[in-house]
């Protein structure tokens, strides 16, 4: 696996993340999920998120509909909107997540999560 820079962390069941950039306004994360990983059903007061996979797939489940994708796709969750992110696949899903403005801090956590 390649060296990463940016500061790592953990978060979930195995979860880990790498921050690579983050100026208050502007949070660039590389994240891992093991497969059968999933973070609680949250939403964001201020930060819009956008979802890029790198390897593996990744469930996006917003209120409406869940967006499957997979290497090479991503999706943009407006804030305020209620999302959570799975791995159902076989292996692990690497993605990269941008959050305008940083979303440290911004998380509100959803009743079910």
């Amino acid at each position: 696996m390649p060296q990463r820079s940016g500061e790592h962390y953990c978060w979930g069941d195995g979860c880990e993340g790498w921050r690579l950039f983050d100026d208050g306004q502007l949070n660039v994360t590389q994240e891992r999920m093991p497969p059968g990983t999933s973070e609680a059903r949250h939403a964001h007061r201020l930060a819009g998120q956008y979802f890029y996979v790198l390897a593996g797939g990744l469930n996006i489940e917003l209120p409406d509909r869940v967006v499957a994708l997979k290497p090479r796709e991503g999706v943009y969750v407006s804030p305020t909107v209620a999302h959570r992110v799975a791995n159902t696949g076989a292996v692990d899903a690497e993605f990269i997540l941008v959050s305008r403005p940083s979303s440290r801090g911004d998380k509100i956590m959803l009743e079910g999560s």
